[in-house]
């Protein structure tokens, strides 16, 4: 039941697992970027990787209230990113956000 019930949410995703990278973590803090060309918020995890998500993105709140419900329960969220293979430690400052997951029990 359950590799069903993951089949079905990848298929609505519309892109494949295989082409993505997922990295999980806690959030150490997220801060305001309103001096950029696109402004928005940067999270930092305390795996040392950093992500912007953009004011300009369709699911900007929901995906800033999940970072900030990790870092105030101090839970665990796993952060997908386009690119593959990425090594989570160094993925600093990625744009290419896909979206955010509870991973944590939030």
């Amino acid at each position: 039941m359950k590799k069903i019930a993951l089949a079905i949410v990848l298929a609505t995703l519309g892109f494949s697992a295989a082409a993505a990278t997922d990295c999980t973590s806690t959030v150490a803090s997220i801060s305001a970027d309103a001096g950029l060309a696109n402004p928005g918020v940067t999270v930092t995890m305390t795996s040392g990787n950093t992500f912007v998500i953009p004011a300009s993105d369709a699911n900007f709140r929901a995906l800033l209230s999940l970072a900030e419900l990790g870092m105030t329960t101090k839970k665990n969220i796993t952060a997908r990113f386009a690119a593959t293979g990425l090594a989570c430690a160094t993925a600093t400052g990625r744009t290419d956000l896909v979206t955010l997951i509870n991973a944590g029990g939030l």
